[in-house]
């Protein structure tokens, strides 16, 4: 071969440079620029690799019908391209997602709330532009906007897990509100080991329920509330074994001075809310829930 691959630089399919960092550049821009310093190495590692392939055609000093080098087909080039506009669209969102949500609280964004999120594909691959999926995210979600869609996305998940509705009564005891969340045994355990392990979907549920309330103290601005809401929303999301099973009546206190209250039971999580607690909760899920019809 007369030509070391790679060396030429003067060509328009040299690799570019990396770029400088550019601190003017918005998200999209860097990430759009980004895109086009990938499609021009795909590109080149494209047309190299066919040249690879021709020199091991006509240079091998022997005679097979398989190839060690495979070059890509149009189809390959643009699969990776295509995967890589959709690691950056997902990196778009992941970073909006915090960007634009109360600090320490999750916004979560469907790619179907906007149309310029859906999956790219090799026939909508020409029309990816990080920079118009960063202004769609922006003019969605900027200024409070993300803030008030994630505070409904934690009143919805609060409404759904304890199943509210519309008129319906709270139970009251002492200087607290009772809500109950429903749990289940796992079946096979109770069989076999007599023990009363909570269901692996039933912890989802408790550790989702606990990281609500946590973001629900947060807005309330119940700091230690906060804290011990977390650390229980980690521990049932990663209980196992034996850390799953559970005893009835037993009480976890959060908060300063028992705001929280969860008290396990084999069908049931009862959770009391503090009088002034539950004034919160009630305020908050007025402002952004939407209450069940039945």
């Amino acid at each position: 071969m007369q030509a070391l691959l790679f060396e030429d630089t003067t060509s328009q399919n040299a690799v570019p440079p990396l770029p400088e960092e550019v601190p003017s550049q918005s998200i999209g821009q860097f990430f759009r620029r980004l895109f086009e310093d990938y499609c021009t190495v795909i590109d080149v590692y494209a047309v190299n690799l066919a040249a690879l392939k021709v020199h091991e055609r006509q240079d091998a000093p022997c005679v097979d019908y398989i190839l060690a080098v495979e070059d890509l087909s149009e189809y390959s080039i643009a699969d990776f391209k295509v995967n890589v506009a959709n690691r950056i669209r997902d990196r778009l969102i992941q970073h909006a997602s915090k960007t634009f949500a109360p600090a320490g609280v999750a916004l979560e964004i469907k790619s179907s709330d906007i149309d310029d999120l859906d999956t790219i594909s090799r026939e909508t691959l020409q029309s990816f532009d990080p920079v118009a999926i960063w202004a769609a995210l922006e003019g969605k979600y900027g200024q409070d906007a993300g803030k008030e869609e994630a505070w409904r996305q934690v009143a919805a998940k609060i409404i759904n897990e304890f199943w509210l509705k519309k008129g319906s009564e709270v139970k009251r005891k002492g200087n607290y509100t009772s809500l109950d969340l429903r749990v289940y045994i796992d079946s096979i355990d109770k069989k076999f080991d007599k023990t009363n392990r909570l269901h692996y979907n039933a912890r989802q549920s408790v550790s989702k329920t606990c990281l609500a309330l946590a973001s629900f103290a947060q807005w309330a601005g119940r700091d230690l509330l906060w804290i011990d809401l977390k650390r229980m929303a980690d521990f049932w999301w990663r209980a196992n074994g034996r850390e799953a099973i559970i005893e009835s009546h037993q009480k976890n206190i959060c908060g300063d001075n028992g705001e929280v209250v969860m008290i396990t039971f084999t069908s049931r999580f009862e959770f009391r809310f503090r009088s002034d607690v539950a004034e919160q909760l009630q305020a908050f899920l007025g402002t952004y829930g939407v209450f069940r019809d039945k």
